[in-house]
């Protein structure tokens, strides 16, 4: 690789790098243009303007893959949005029982939005058998639905709870997930089309065992 390649590749990773994660972009100059792949980190939010209105990208991508990168770029800040979005609706009505905090699982976000993908598909709701995890599901149609209203459809179940008789109710069982003392890692999978969506939630621990409802269900202290 030419001197001049090599300054133009660490000058276009510096600048993506900048502005990007938990995509990072891996990009080789090859005959003047960038050949770009992303793939998941860990943390962060990306900002593809950024590093486009610099003119770094403009200028030594063509206008196919830029074609690409910029719908996928809207999607996945919107997908990272929604995700801190459910994330932090769970941690706050959490907070209201006594519960830690959720965690962000890369794992079970993959997880949740292959079901979601499932059940737009099949236009049911239904839930994932043998899954290993806790899971609630929520379907929408209609609107702009933000992240934290289908969490907010879930905990308004607290209303039938039975604090008296704490087991599994059918009616119920969303709230008890989402407040489950035991559970510590949360998955969020979301798959739309047109104004249709199906957003689905996985944990773990899995919650709602029975007799374990006492221990792991306890009155709102706020």
């Amino acid at each position: 690789m030419s001197t001049l390649r090599l300054k133009l590749k660490l000058k276009l990773n510096l600048q993506l790098r900048l502005s990007l994660s938990p995509w990072l972009l891996l990009i080789n100059v090859i005959n003047e243009n960038a050949l770009v792949a992303a793939t998941e980190a860990e943390t962060g939010m990306w900002n593809l303007d950024e590093a486009a209105t610099s003119g770094v990208l403009n200028e030594f991508a063509s206008d196919e893959i830029l074609s690409v990168i910029y719908p996928c770029a809207y999607y996945l800040n919107f997908q990272s949005q929604f995700e801190q979005e459910v994330l932090q609706a769970h941690n706050s009505y959490r907070a209201k029982h006594g519960a830690q905090p959720l965690t962000l699982s890369p794992r079970l976000n993959q997880l949740a939005t292959e079901w979601a993908n499932y059940l737009l598909a099949t236009n049911c709701m239904q839930h994932r058998q043998n899954s290993g995890y806790g899971e609630n599901i929520y379907m929408a149609s209609g609107g702009n639905l933000q992240g934290a209203d289908a969490v907010r459809s879930w905990y308004e179940e607290i209303q039938d709870y039975n604090w008296n008789y704490p087991s599994f109710q059918g009616n119920t069982g969303h709230f008890t997930q989402v407040v489950w003392m035991s559970s510590t890692e949360l998955g969020v999978g979301f798959a739309k089309s047109g104004r249709t969506i199906y957003v689905v939630c996985n944990y773990n621990p899995p919650g709602n065992y029975n007799n374990m409802f006492r221990e792991n269900v306890a009155r709102p202290i706020c």
